[in-house]
């Protein structure tokens, strides 16, 4: 079967920021940088980033390239052996899965709530707005329709194939995204109280930091790092199979890690920014996009426009990490069973709506709830899973695979990433990434429990 390549660098790049630019950039980095104080929280972001996710993201990437496969069967195509992939394959499926059980139904709450917005749903009292959420994920038949366009649209991308269908609507709900980033970004710095905003979100306040607590802060810098780069379940392999040999992949990593960084920043910008001057508490997760900005929103002047574009920046990074997502398993399919794409894209349609009314029938059975403000959530649960479990696991495995010379190896690796133009790896860096990042992750993984 003959492999679809995205020729183009800035289709790359934009694909990558589809992939790692989601719900953990919006609802997740802003609470984390106040909690934490501030800079303290960026630094070791930035830190853990460059030692742990950049790395990662160039080994993923590597293992797509060189083998032409998804991460279902690309360990089977580099060890020769084949006696390794087995365990990476189930934790990738596992990781896209739960990925998919998040980011469907934020994409359908997204349109939703633009639309309410826009209609004006908002000008009424606050009372209404926390009705409407909780009145939202107890429609099971709003919640199954929403669901299904969602999935409806990833389907018509990945059947149209990754060139015509995949990237191009990517590219245009991630350049959307951007501007509207921005907008809401230079909203934000010109809100009353924006010094003290500003303060809040970039001055390290480390006796904060220390309350908070330093095993929790690194535990949730680096879950935040390896959730929003998307690494260790298989979708940056995806991007390293269709890539060409024209340039470095570290110098792309790079550049990926680049691009998700500066949406998260935009994004902490414009949510302290606004809740500070509006006396609002810098939640998390859902109850900060679907309750606490909408009250906001109905407080502000010109309250329609800021929510219409905060629902279109919510719809735009969680439909176009849904694509990709939805693509990543297609392919995973065709390489694995050796299906054709519209087998495999019918499959997996077929199978995602199967889940999604079996789930919708366990909340309608057990009365489980599927988001609330207590953070005791099916939503919260599965989000919690993949950032302790899923995420470091794969990320662990994926170095293993690149360094242990009976999987992969590391000079193969090493002339693999650095084949191109661009910047390039150097052979030292050896023992950081067979000792010093397994170690990092499995240290961080084990506080982590030992505090939950």
């Amino acid at each position: 079967m003959e492999k679809e390549k995205i020729y183009s660098r800035w289709n790359l790049l934009l694909l990558a920021a589809g992939c790692t630019i989601g719900v953990g950039n919006i609802w997740r980095f802003p609470s984390l940088a106040v909690q934490y104080g501030g800079g303290v929280f960026l630094l070791v972001y930035f830190l853990l980033l460059v030692i742990i996710g950049i790395p990662i993201i160039a080994m993923e990437m590597a293992i797509g390239r060189a083998s032409r496969k998804s991460i279902s069967s690309a360990f089977q195509e580099l060890d020769k052996e084949g006696q390794h992939g087995t365990i990476e394959r189930y934790v990738a499926y596992a990781g896209n899965f739960l990925l998919l059980a998040v980011y469907v139904p934020v994409t359908g709450w997204s349109m939703y709530y633009f639309f309410q917005t826009v209609l004006g749903t908002f000008s009424s009292s606050s009372v209404t707005i926390t009705g409407l959420f909780q009145d939202l994920t107890s429609n099971v038949g709003v919640l199954f329709l929403l669901g299904i366009i969602v999935l409806a649209l990833a389907l018509f991308c990945c059947f149209v194939g990754v060139k015509e269908g995949v990237v191009r609507v990517v590219r245009i709900l991630i350049v959307l995204l951007f501007l509207f980033l921005i907008f809401m970004a230079v909203d934000g710095l010109f809100q009353d109280r924006r010094k003290e905003a500003l303060l809040l979100y970039l001055k390290p306040d480390w006796k904060k930091a220390m309350e908070s607590g330093i095993f929790h802060l690194l535990e949730d810098a680096m879950n935040q790092a390896l959730f929003t780069l998307g690494v260790g379940v298989g979708i940056m392999t995806m991007l390293g199979k269709h890539m060409t040999k024209k340039r470095t992949i570290f110098g792309e990593a790079v550049w990926i890690a680049v691009i998700d960084t500066s949406a998260s920043l935009l994004t902490g910008i414009a949510v302290i920014c606004i809740c500070v001057a509006y006396g609002k508490e810098i939640t998390a997760g859902p109850e900060l996009v679907f309750q606490t900005l909408p009250h906001i929103f109905h407080e502000m002047s010109h309250g329609r426009v800021w929510g219409g574009l905060l629902y279109l920046v919510l719809f735009c990074a969680s439909a176009s990490s849904t694509i990709v997502l939805f693509e990543n398993i297609t392919e995973m399919f065709m390489d694995q069973f050796h299906w054709d794409r519209k087998k495999s894209c019918f499959v997996l349609f077929g199978f995602s709506v199967i889940l999604i009314a079996i789930t919708l029938i366990c909340i309608v059975i057990f009365s489980v709830k599927i988001s609330s403000t207590d953070g005791t959530t099916a939503l919260i649960g599965v989000d919690a899973l993949l950032r302790r479990w899923i995420f470091p696991a794969g990320a662990v495995l994926v170095t293993m695979g690149c360094t242990m010379d009976g999987v992969w190896g590391f000079h193969e690796f090493m002339a693999e990433v650095n084949q191109g133009d661009g910047i390039k790896m150097s052979n030292r860096i050896k023992g950081v990434m067979q000792i010093g990042i397994p170690t990092v992750i499995i240290f961080i993984v084990i506080i982590g429990w030992m505090n939950l």
